[in-house]
């Protein structure tokens, strides 16, 4: 459902401009977590053309926790992940390694 709305926003509502065409990839990682891939493609007028244009649509800032905390706490939540601040230096490595266990070296 979410997918669904977040498709009708940018082709239908035009929350980035006019869209020509669209196509959308739903993948399950391993643990079951399904993900989005999107791509979509603007018309010639809507498309951005320098560097001005991508700062007006893409932010990558906190949000303001007055102003906005509604987006704040959604962030701060859902966007961030401070498992790491937990580990020192030696957990770090003891981490890595447990996350990259039978994938380095990889088999070519």
């Amino acid at each position: 459902m979410q997918l669904n709305s977040l498709m009708d926003d940018l082709t239908k509502k035009r929350v980035l401009g006019t869209c020509m065409t669209h196509i959308s990839v739903v993948k399950q990682q391993k643990q079951r977590l399904t993900h989005c891939h999107i791509l979509l493609i603007s018309s010639s007028d809507c498309k951005p053309s320098g560097p001005s244009d991508y700062d007006n649509i893409v932010s990558a800032e906190i949000p303001d926790p007055d102003r906005h905390p509604g987006a704040y706490t959604t962030v701060t939540r859902n966007m961030m992940w401070s498992g790491l601040s937990r580990f020192t230096l030696h957990g770090k490595r003891l981490l890595f390694q447990a996350l990259s266990k039978n994938i380095y070296p990889g088999n070519y």
